[in-house]
């Protein structure tokens, strides 16, 4: 529950804003897919290992202080949070996915790697590949809130 009040928070501080899709007001809210990793064999409730990225998630939400643990980078296209409206690229990054809320906001696009933040005008960072595949980098904890764990 402090989770989704938080999330809230920020869906209603980036205000009504173009929606995109299927997304909605206030925040741009878009529902995406997270791929992560999981140690654990899930039973229904979240273990407690803190090497579990899954299980972490689900019991303390989105924590950017973990950056790079999965991956071994800390973002192609900026440091946050990423998730892609594509189930296969989310599958990639681990066997675990997450579906999340996302408050995208104003999405800065961009087509190149960069380590740059996003500019202060924009919630959220967007990259459309060559390959077809999108992915959205969202900087705050509190941009992203988890809904459902699919494992594979």
């Amino acid at each position: 529950l402090f989770r989704s009040g938080r999330y809230r928070r920020r869906c209603e501080a980036i205000g009504h804003v173009k929606v995109y899709g299927q997304g909605c007001n206030p925040g741009n809210q878009q529902r995406r897919p997270h791929g992560t990793k999981q140690k654990c064999k899930f039973s229904g409730q979240p273990c407690t290992d803190r090497g579990c990225a899954a299980c972490c998630i689900i019991r303390e939400g989105f924590d950017i202080s973990h950056l790079s643990e999965g991956s071994g980078n800390r973002g192609y296209y900026g440091e946050g949070h990423y998730s892609t409206s594509l189930w296969s690229t989310a599958y990639g990054y681990g066997r675990a996915i997450i579906l999340a809320n996302v408050a995208v906001g104003h999405a800065e696009k961009c087509k190149e790697r960069t380590s740059t933040p996003v500019a202060a005008n924009y919630h959220s960072r967007v990259v459309h590949k060559s390959t077809g595949v999108d992915e959205l980098m969202v900087c705050s904890d509190d941009q992203m809130l988890p809904l459902y764990l699919i494992l594979f």
